[in-house]
């Protein structure tokens, strides 16, 4: 991936994550059944939500066409802000039909999530990006991959994508929005979801985790 600089140690690529755009996770879940009809090809392309107004239809087709080029200078990313409650259920969903080793469409969700932070429920689903199994493999995250020194740094924050997307993004909103921790709802939610992370069996997750704690004093 070239969201990451693979000649960075591995703690320039954690603690500095500017660079983080989209990618993907990897829980086994049923997928649910694609509806028929969509304006792009392919067989991970499904309709936009019913439940969706018409503006939100609109962008739905938007994330869509976003997971199938992989095109995170879309113009479109930038009006996917302020996303109704329906719109999020419809992400939860979303990552749910994705692929284990979709770790680019699913960062992609995270992200999109994250960045709308907007209520218990997001940080409910945040929190189970942190139950995941790690990934093992980008063939196929239940399998160990063969050791090869070079590119493991790299691998392991490709697989790792998702749930450091999530870190990333709640730092970011802290950091421009300290206020959200006065909600006490909404701190106990970031609380758990951090804790959770920190349960993460991936140390560059759970050491990211720690240091937004102590940052925050939370």
């Amino acid at each position: 991936m070239r969201y990451f600089d693979s000649t960075a140690s591995n703690e320039q690529r954690i603690l500095k994550p500017s660079q983080i755009d989209f990618t993907k996770s990897n829980e086994v879940q049923e997928k649910p059944a694609p509806v028929v009809g969509s304006n792009f090809e392919g067989d991970d392309i499904i309709e936009a939500p019913t439940i969706l107004n018409e503006r939100e239809q609109k962008l739905w087709i938007a994330v869509e066409s976003i997971l199938k080029t992989k095109n995170d200078n879309d113009p479109a990313v930038n009006e996917l802000k302020g996303l109704s409650a329906d719109f999020h259920k419809a992400l939860f969903d979303k990552y749910n039909y994705l692929k284990m080793e979709d770790r680019n469409g699913r960062g992609f969700i995270v992200f999109l999530v994250a960045k709308n932070l907007r209520s218990f429920e997001d940080l409910e689903f945040l929190q189970k990006i942190y139950q995941e199994a790690p990934c093992l493999n980008l063939e196929n995250c239940a399998v160990s991959a063969n050791d090869d020194s070079h590119s493991a740094g790299v691998n392991q924050t490709t697989t790792i994508y998702p749930q450091l997307v999530g870190l990333y993004q709640i730092e970011k909103q802290l950091n421009a929005n300290p206020d959200l921790l006065k909600d006490a709802a909404m701190r106990a939610g970031i609380l758990a979801t951090l804790k959770q992370a920190e349960a993460f069996p991936v140390p560059a997750i759970h050491e990211f985790a720690a240091k937004i704690r102590q940052k925050f004093n939370l």
